[in-house]
């Protein structure tokens, strides 16, 4: 655990959470898995289109209110390889949500449950959509837990500062507010922004390059988490 920008969390009630990254990861045979749920030949074009889309998502959308519809939009620009199996990018986005391509952090469950015994309210602030976020909390058993989940359905990203007002009103008392989060950008960007305190996830032990963002704490593994609030 690294203490980074000192910041008292003595007063601190809610945490709010990220999903992808945190929660839970990606896995490496992430293209095989949805190859495999949408029935689709594994070619070299749609694994690179693919990862291609992955990568410019947040820049695409930055400054930008994302909704389905956009995301179509957006995926029809970047995967023009699904004329090849015959899919339209609504149809490949419809399943595609509905697909598990990550695995849960193996310490998420225990680690929410230690928090929410010691009286904490955990919430959700995600960049992605409502029903994925909810079908894969629920799987894992951790939607329990969570007392509300702030999508990004009609929103910005959490890295636009007009992201405050997905969760805080003007009545907010942000000392009670802390997140955790694996991006610097998004999530530690999102409490820079938005004046709260804030835990970067980095168990892979990144070497922080965006001087811009500083966290409050930094941690290797969710239950240290537990040692800290």
């Amino acid at each position: 655990m690294k203490k980074e920008n000192r910041r008292s969390l003595e007063n601190i009630t809610t945490i709010i959470w990220d999903c992808d990254g945190t929660l839970w990861h990606h896995s490496d045979n992430e293209m095989d898995l949805l190859c495999n749920a949408l029935h689709l030949e594994k070619t070299k074009p749609l694994e690179e289109q693919y990862f291609q889309m992955l990568s410019n998502f947040q820049n695409y959308f930055q400054g930008k209110i994302v909704t389905q519809k956009k995301m179509v939009e957006f995926i029809r620009k970047e995967m023009p390889i699904l004329d090849y199996y015959n899919l339209s990018a609504a149809e490949f986005f419809k399943k595609w949500m509905m697909v598990e391509t990550g695995q849960v952090d193996k310490k998420a469950k225990t680690c929410l449950e230690k928090l929410s015994e010691k009286g904490y309210r955990n919430v959700v602030l995600t960049d992605w959509f409502m029903e994925t976020q909810v079908m894969l909390l629920s799987k894992y058993e951790l939607l329990q837990y969570i007392e509300a989940i702030y999508p990004l359905e009609g929103q910005y990203l959490k890295a636009d500062h007009r992201s405050f007002d997905r969760i805080f009103s003007a009545k907010t008392h942000l000392e009670e507010y802390i997140i955790i989060g694996d991006s610097l950008k998004s999530d530690i960007g999102f409490a820079t922004h938005a004046g709260i305190a804030s835990i970067w996830y980095n168990p892979r032990r990144k070497v922080r390059t965006e001087k811009e963002f500083i966290p409050s704490y930094e941690v290797h593994s969710l239950l240290e988490i537990c040692s800290i609030l």
